[in-house]
């Protein structure tokens, strides 16, 4: 059996700032985590800026590399919105994806350059949609219904506003589909049809068409997401061709070649605890942009589209925050009985809620005595009125 030191190094990736000192204390950029708890009490967040910084430079290089025109990498902050987190990275020039006046306005909080920042979502309410319009950010389209609600707001404000048209993408491909991260086994087409997320590709053209009248309305491009379905490249690259498919197609129709291309969030992470497979790691973020590029510049490029003219957006949220930040929590009663040991701890699934939502399964250690050997198993548990089982 490992020791916790030996299993923790087994999961590390490149940016992670961890480390086990001689005497087997967790470090976070050389901080002691008993230390922190005794400064700052428990349950703690404690973030690495460095790992941010770290990240977040990562994917802009990776698809910066392998596309010939401009490249934002907009930070998701319903992924951590914590404004100290938007700061670092505002201060490294990300963009950012927001849903709603909350989001919107830590985004801001934290520093943001309006022309990198994206408003989502299918149902966005007037307020919204003026607040949007009052700061200048690009606003994503997904249904044709609401062009009339942006055009009200536009003119309510007295500005224009750049816009652009979520796809509802439905690969070929998909038609024999495996998640990683959910229970999909088959025929993923019907759902994604379903899914009431973005516009087929005769409502794209007919979008396309009106916006040519609106004089209010800046059409920039177009939005789609893929989400964390799986970590395979090779779907990222079939959802990513089906989507520039259409973009050349209704270029072709409309006679309108786009100038932004936003994919959308769901980049896996090398530790990746989303993935329910028994190797909880993504790809390197530098194969998913070469996937999804190689995919979007043959079709493009394919339908005459000059991609040096087009910038590319990308909105992830846990590839960027995902390993910076460690839980400390402090270990209360030991139960033991009925063959079984539980240790209490103050934290619970309420602080880690993706454990129940999405069945995430994140790296527990301890944080001290990490070199010695685990000579017993428990439960760690959390107080809450569930079972709350943390690992």
């Amino acid at each position: 059996m490992s020791t916790p030191a030996e299993s923790l190094q087994s999961v590390l990736t490149p940016s992670d700032q961890l480390a086990v000192t001689s005497d087997g204390d967790l470090t976070i950029e050389g901080a002691v985590a008993a230390d922190l708890i005794a400064r700052f009490g428990s349950p703690l967040f404690v973030f690495s800026e460095a790992t941010l910084r770290a990240n977040y430079r990562r994917a802009r290089d990776a698809f910066a590399a392998v596309w010939p025109g401009p490249v934002n990498v907009m930070f998701a902050i319903k992924c951590n919105p914590n404004m100290a987190v938007r700061a670092v990275l505002h201060d490294e020039g990300a963009g950012g994806d927001c849903f709603g006046i909350p989001e919107i306005e830590a985004t801001f909080a934290g520093g943001a350059d309006p022309d990198k920042i994206a408003l989502n979502g299918g149902n966005k309410t007037a307020e919204e949609l003026e607040r949007a319009i009052e700061l200048g950010i690009t606003i994503n389209m997904d249904a044709a219904e609401e062009i009339d609600d942006v055009v009200a707001a536009a003119r309510k404000v007295g500005k224009s506003v750049r816009v652009n048209i979520r796809l509802k993408v439905v690969p070929p491909e998909f038609e024999h589909f495996v998640s990683d991260a959910y229970l999909i086994d088959g025929d993923f087409r019907p759902t994604l049809q379903r899914w009431k997320w973005g516009v087929t590709q005769e409502t794209a053209i007919a979008m396309v068409e009106r916006l040519k009248g609106e004089p209010d309305l800046d059409w920039t491009g177009w939005h789609t997401h893929y989400g964390r379905m799986s970590a395979r490249a090779e779907d990222y690259r079939a959802f990513q061709g089906e989507c520039a498919r259409m973009i050349g197609a209704v270029a072709t129709a409309t006679g309108v070649a786009p100038r932004v291309i936003d994919m959308g969030g769901g980049w896996a992470r090398e530790r990746d605890p989303e993935s329910r497979s028994a190797d909880a790691k993504g790809p390197p973020i530098e194969k998913q942009a070469q996937a999804v590029v190689g995919a979007l510049r043959h079709h493009l490029e394919g339908a005459g589209l000059d991609t040096s003219k087009i910038a590319l957006w990308a909105e992830p949220g846990r590839y960027i925050a995902g390993n910076a930040a460690v839980m400390l929590t402090s270990i209360g009663t030991i139960k033991s009985d009925a063959g079984y040991v539980w240790f209490n701890v103050e934290a619970s699934e309420n602080n880690l809620p993706a454990i129940c939502k999405e069945g995430s399964a994140n790296h527990v250690t301890v944080a001290s005595g990490m070199h010695r050997k685990a000579d017993a198993q428990a439960d760690i548990v959390g107080p809450i009125c569930i079972p709350s089982v943390l690992a």
